[in-house]
């Protein structure tokens, strides 16, 4: 395996106060009280600056731009994968969501630190890295990391089958940082999935509606959510079932849905019943048993631009099919379950993180701009 370096590029924030001689001296903004994600882990900190807080990047994942995946085709069998990755602050989603009803002009900023050290293992027989950024002593609050891949016929083939398959490509970010006067290290578990079409040659034209910057995040969405079905369903009649080690992997169709910009808010309103269509593994504790099901659902949702809030307005499967199976028992369980409210309303959950999460990774810190 190999083992690729790369740094990013970075932003510095500064925070200027003009002052007269007579006024005070200037207030240097440092991380102050340790806040935290739902699961107890570290999301931030606040600040001794009243409305500004710090958040800890959770991952890295392929930045949340139309260009984050480019393929080019160099002739003769070869081609080059250039990819953009930055930092998601998904897990911070619930904090933001609190803090901003309570403080709605409140500003985040990521937290400031040094980045030591980006790697990503590639199998030699994949693909080789021809060009990267590397860190010289560390480079100061990372938005993005660049690398460009070099790949041959039968490594772009092994993509696109890992890419259908939901593989992800691993690596890490490792970052210091200073709080309370302790110097501290991180590590983020770098993550790169491939969008099935994003290895398609070509160049989708710039989009122009007012909607379309919300249009290409959910072009690019997917939804893979494990754990987000597990619990005790209750389908009536006496007859219950416990779903273990569940996961929901989905994506949002093209031309099943409009957007609309209703006052401060983007409605997505379905055209068609399979705006999300994708795949769903149970295992059934009680008949020990795994079964895999395909999946359409119709859906609607609203953005709230003021608070960065996804609200899942309706969710109803159409289709489901089990893969592999054609017992009327099973078949009868299928039907049950997606017909589950406590079900849906899990799916729903899961979606609404997903896509908040997309959202807010792309608006929080004001990049929309980036080429």
């Amino acid at each position: 395996m190999k083992r690729a370096r790369f740094a990013s590029a970075f932003v510095i924030c500064i925070l200027i106060t003009l002052a007269a001689p007579c006024l005070a001296a200037q207030v240097v903004v440092t991380p102050t009280v340790r806040l935290y994600n739902p699961d107890r882990s570290v999301a931030g900190f606040g600040s001794n600056e009243p409305g500004l807080y710090f958040l800890i990047a959770s991952k890295w994942t392929l930045a949340k731009l139309p260009n984050a995946v480019t393929l080019l085709d160099l002739g003769a069998g070869q081609y080059d994968l250039r990819l953009t990755l930055s930092p998601s602050y998904a897990s911070a989603v619930p904090l933001v969501s609190e803090i901003r009803a309570v403080e709605p002009r409140a500003l985040f900023f990521p937290l400031p630190s040094r980045l030591d050290e980006v790697s990503l293992s590639l199998p030699e027989a994949l693909a080789r890295p021809v060009a990267q950024l590397a860190p010289e002593g560390g480079v100061a609050t990372p938005i993005a990391v660049y690398y460009r891949l070099r790949l041959d016929e039968a490594g772009l083939s092994a993509l696109r089958q890992l890419a259908r398959g939901g593989v992800t490509l691993q690596g890490a970010v490792t970052y210091s940082f200073a709080a309370n006067g302790t110097d501290e290290q991180t590590t983020a578990p770098l993550s790169v999935h491939l969008p099935t079409g994003a290895l398609d040659l070509g160049v989708a034209p710039p989009a122009t509606s007012p909607t379309a910057w919300l249009e290409d995040i959910l072009h690019s969405a997917v939804l893979d959510a494990p754990g987000a079905l597990d619990g005790v369903y209750d389908l009536g009649q006496g007859f219950g079932v416990t779903l273990e080690r569940t996961r929901v992997r989905g994506d949002l169709r093209d031309g099943t849905y409009n957007l609309a910009r209703v006052a401060n808010a983007i409605r997505l309103s379905p055209t068609q019943e399979n705006v999300l269509e994708g795949q769903i593994a149970i295992h059934v504790r009680e008949l020990s048993l795994d079964l895999s099901l395909s999946y359409s659902a119709r859906l609607a949702m609203t953005l709230d631009l003021d608070t960065v809030r996804v609200t899942v307005d309706s969710l109803s499967i159409g289709r489901a099919a089990l893969d592999g199976h054609s017992s009327p028992f099973y078949g009868e369980l299928l039907s049950r379950l997606t017909r589950e409210q406590a079900l849906l309303t899990k799916l729903s959950n899961a979606l609404t993180r997903e896509l908040q999460a997309r959202i807010l990774s792309k608006t929080l810190f004001g990049i929309n701009d980036l080429p």
